[in-house]
C-alpha cells in the first residue's frame, strides 16, 4: 500500500514565537510524563504550572489488546487508527512491531498522536489536516477513500480508551466497514483524601486558568467543584479553558461553563488561546484564531 497523499501534515516543534503567558498560573489536571510535558510547554511560554492531577491512566490488564495487537503484526486491518498518545503507549507495550509487513495503514487523530507514534517508529499515514477530533479524523478518512482506486469493505482496529463513546465505531460501520474496538487503556478518577481536595482548592483558586484536556477531565473537574464547600472556593474560580468543542461540550454537559474554548485541539493551540484571552480579553475572539 502506498502512501496517501490526503490529510498529511506536518510535525513541528513549538513555535518560539508563541505568545507569552506573562506568568499566569495554570492549573494542569493530570501527572506523569504528560503532566510535565504541558508543564513544560507553559514555562516555555513564561507561564507557571501547577499540577493537581484529578485522572490518571492505567494499563488495561486484558488479553484482547495483545491478541489484536498481534494481528495487527500479521496485516489483519487495513487501518488502525490511534487517538491518542496513551494508545500510542499501550499498543507499543502490548508489542506491536513497527515493522510489520504486510503492514496496516495507520491514522491519528492530531500531530500529538503522530508524533508520539513515528516516535516509537510508528508510520503514521494520515492525519486531519486541521480539526484534530473524531469528525476531522472521519472526513480525512472519507476523504482518503475517495482518493482510492478501488472501493470495498475495509477492516479496522481501534485501541481505545474504556471511556471513549462510540461516535467512530459507529460512523464506520454505518459506511460498510469491519470494525473491531479494544479497550488499550482506561482512564480513572483520582480518589483524594481531606488533605488533598484541600490542597486542590487552594490551587484551583491560585491560578488565572484551568487547561481542561479531555472530556474525562472534565467530568472529573466537575466531580471535584461539586465536592468541595462553598467556603472553599470563595474566591472568583479561574478561567476555565477547553482545548476544544468535544471537551467544552463535555464541560457544558458536566454544568460547567467554559471561558475559552481553544479552536484547534492541540496543547499550544490551547496555550495560545488562554494567552489571548489573559492578554486581551476584552477583544478575545476565538473564531478568528
Amino acid at each position: 500500500m502506498g502512501p496517501l497523499p490526503q490529510g498529511r501534515v506536518e510535525i513541528k516543534g513549538l513555535d518560539t514565537s508563541s505568545p507569552s503567558l506573562n506568568g499566569a498560573r495554570l492549573l494542569i489536571l493530570r501527572g506523569g510524563p504528560w503532566g510535565e510535558q504541558v508543564a513544560a510547554r507553559v514555562r516555555e511560554r513564561g507561564g507557571v504550572p501547577v499540577i493537581r492531577p484529578l485522572i490518571e491512566i492505567v494499563p488495561e490488564r486484558t488479553p484482547e489488546l495483545p491478541a489484536a495487537v498481534a494481528r495487527w503484526n500479521r496485516g489483519d486491518y487495513d487501518w488502525v487508527i490511534l487517538t491518542s498518545a496513551n494508545a500510542v503507549a499501550a499498543v507499543v507495550a502490548a508489542g506491536v512491531v513497527a515493522e510489520s509487513v504486510p503492514r496496516s495503514r495507520v491514522a491519528a487523530v492530531g500531530p500529538g498522536t503522530a508524533s508520539a507514534a513515528e516516535a516509537a517508529g510508528i508510520a503514521v499515514d494520515l492525519v486531519p489536516e486541521s480539526n484534530f477530533s473524531t469528525d476531522g479524523l472521519l472526513t480525512a478518512l472519507e476523504a482518503a477513500f475517495g482518493a482510492e482506486a478501488e472501493e470495498g469493505i475495509r477492516s479496522f482496529l481501534l485501541p481505545l480508551s474504556n471511556l471513549s463513546d462510540e461516535r467512530l465505531q459507529t460512523r464506520l460501520r454505518a459506511a460498510g466497514h469491519l470494525v473491531e474496538r479494544v479497550t488499550a487503556y482506561r482512564t480513572v478518577e483520582i480518589t483524594q483524601d481531606e488533605e488533598s481536595a484541600v490542597e486542590f482548592a487552594e490551587a484551583l483558586v491560585g491560578c488565572e486558568a484551568v487547561l481542561v484536556t479531555s472530556g474525562s477531565a472534565a467530568r472529573a473537574l466537575a466531580s471535584r467543584l461539586s465536592a468541595l464547600p462553598e467556603s472553599a472556593i470563595a474566591e472568583a474560580l479561574p478561567t476555565i479553558a477547553a482545548i476544544g468543542a468535544p471537551t467544552a461540550a463535555a464541560l457544558a454537559g458536566a454544568g460547567i461553563q467554559p471561558q475559552i474554548v481553544a479552536p484547534t485541539q492541540t496543547i499550544d493551540g490551547l496555550l495560545d488561546a488562554v494567552a489571548d484571552q489573559l492578554s486581551d480579553p476584552q477583544s478575545y475572539d476565538p473564531s478568528q484564531k
